[in-house]
């Protein structure tokens, strides 16, 4: 998770896309979800959550929580963080 104020497309407004000028890639809008659980605070997450579900239902993430949050933690995106306090982090979506 790497936004910033010039990945957003806005129009009339609102914001319309995200785009990410430095890489892209094909996947789960549930992988991003997972990521957002560990850069968000709670009241950032129910605005995303709300503005999110005014386009689309959000993704199940009870099934994927775990095997992604493990894929993250392998990946490094927040640094070297012991594996059990990882994994615990607060359920936000």
């Amino acid at each position: 998770v790497d936004m910033d104020p010039t990945q957003f497309l806005m129009s009339k407004g609102h914001i319309t896309a995200v785009v990410d000028t430095e890489a892209y890639v094909l996947g789960p809008s549930a992988l991003d979800f997972i990521a957002l659980e560990y850069v968000l605070a709670s009241a950032l997450a129910d605005a995303v959550a709300i503005g999110y579900e005014r386009c689309l239902p959000l993704p199940s993430l009870e099934e994927l929580r775990d095997p992604y949050r493990y894929l993250y933690r392998v990946m490094d995106i927040q640094g070297d963080v012991p594996l059990e306090q990882w994994l615990a982090q607060p359920v936000l979506f």
